[in-house]
């Protein structure tokens, strides 16, 4: 449907004023509420009002005010932006701390997106959400009702175990009902670093590896076992020419403590390579006492509710030992490794989160899936090509399908099979 000279006047006339930004802000100097109403919707007039009242009339903060103007005279912020910006201000409750928000934002150049952006990650450090207060809340519906419960973590994870994710309030409430909501029993984990005296030699069972003291050479009669070495324990020199094994160098330091790991300062926790993708039991306790909590910077998902994550992936070679093994909760070990997100890495014995480098323009900002316009381009070249093979099909000389042999190996509508095709 065409579209009227009159009608196109009004569009123009209405994104204009939007753009206008603070110069349509200062246009409401002298104007009333009952004027400007009468020219359009309530709501707009009272948020015209407003701003000129922020950013023309008197104020103690003169200065300031003067220089946010200039600012979004300069970026040439419109409407929506100005708007934007003042939700964001009044939410510190410091007019000084406002004011100086409010130049912070409209110096920054770019459209409403891009100040959003940065006025949410300003207003998270100036005005961060209040600490919850552990307590009861019950809300009551007419069918169901909400009961939330905010206490110390350690309650939480304390009744965690009792709920299937799979039926959480049956579970829950049958654990309730039949008395079975206990508290776990805690397992003591000490996690030893290797003394600076004692050197890993290699493992039992390894023929390169030497003997430790407390370990006779077996006899040719028990090493003709044809199933293979058992990897099993390291063996440890000691500075003084000693050599034992892991669990004996355990018993040595930490006899006391109960559940022992050993750790290496360059390699990180020590035992059995696996030749297998998943991790054993064993494995992941190991992975677990050395990161209790999802490996991620910030996130506190518990290591007990994480996936046992390759740090170098077993794609890509990456070995089911526990030097290259850590919790990642299910959402961080989606994303690991993807562009703009960062990866989990070891180094120097220890795990952390290695943020990403410089994003490059031509990838998508969301990894999943490409942009619309590169997701139409592919559609179309797509297309392009299915358009000339049909075309190339069609050109094919009538004699060239007519030699196809009526065995089968061409249809009759079908191209001809290439030339020396028994």
């Amino acid at each position: 449907m065409p579209i009227s000279v009159a009608g196109m006047n009004l569009v123009e006339a209405h994104l204009r004023s939007q753009a206008a930004g603070i110069e349509l802000v200062a246009a409401v100097a002298g104007l009333s509420l009952d004027q400007l109403r009468a020219w359009g919707p309530e709501s707009a007039a009272l948020s015209l009002l407003a701003l000129h009242d922020v950013y023309f009339s008197p104020t103690s903060f003169s200065r300031k005010q003067a220089r946010a103007v200039e600012a979004a005279r300069a970026n040439s912020h419109d409407l929506p932006t100005l708007k934007l910006i003042e939700r964001f201000a009044r939410r510190l409750t410091k007019q000084r701390e406002a004011w100086d928000l409010r130049i912070e934002l409209c110096s920054i150049s770019g459209d409403e997106k891009v100040v959003a952006r940065h006025a949410r990650t300003r207003i998270r450090e100036l005005a961060p959400s209040p600490a919850p207060k552990p307590g009861v809340t019950i809300r009551r519906g007419k069918e169901l009702s909400k009961l939330t419960l905010t206490a110390p973590a350690s309650l939480i994870e304390d009744l965690r175990p009792n709920i299937d994710e799979n039926d959480p309030v049956g579970s829950f409430t049958a654990a309730f009902r039949e008395g079975r909501l206990a508290r776990p029993v805690a397992q003591t984990f000490a996690v030893m670093e290797l003394p600076e005296y004692a050197q890993i030699l290699g493992r039992l069972g390894d023929p390169s590896t030497p003997r430790p003291d407390s370990h006779p050479v077996p006899s040719a009669a028990s090493g003709s076992d044809s199933t293979g070495p058992d990897l099993g324990d390291i063996v440890v020199q000691l500075s003084n020419g000693a050599r034992i094994t892991g669990a004996e160098l355990i018993e040595r330091e930490l006899a006391e403590e109960g559940l022992v790991m050993l750790v290496d300062r360059v390699h990180g926790p020590v035992d059995l390579h696996r030749t297998q993708r998943l991790a054993s039991d064993k494995q992941r306790i190991m992975a677990i006492g050395e990161q209790p909590t999802c490996a991620w910077d910030n996130c506190l998902c518990g290591a007990d509710y994480a996936q046992i994550h390759h740090i170098t992936e077993w794609r890509n070679g990456g070995e089911t030992n526990p030097e290259n093994l850590t919790p990642l909760c299910a959402y961080h070990n989606a994303i690991n490794g993807l562009p703009g997100r960062g990866r989990i890495v070891r180094e120097n014995g220890r795990i952390k989160w290695q943020p990403p480098g410089p994003r490059d323009p031509r990838e998508p900002v969301h990894p999943h899936r490409a942009p619309r316009s590169q997701r139409l381009h592919n559609a179309r070249t797509a297309g392009n090509t299915s358009g000339t093979a049909s075309n190339a099909r069609r050109d094919i000389e009538p004699n060239q399908r007519a030699a196809s042999t009526p065995t089968g190996k061409a249809s009759p509508s079908g191209p001809a099979p290439p030339c020396g095709d028994p």
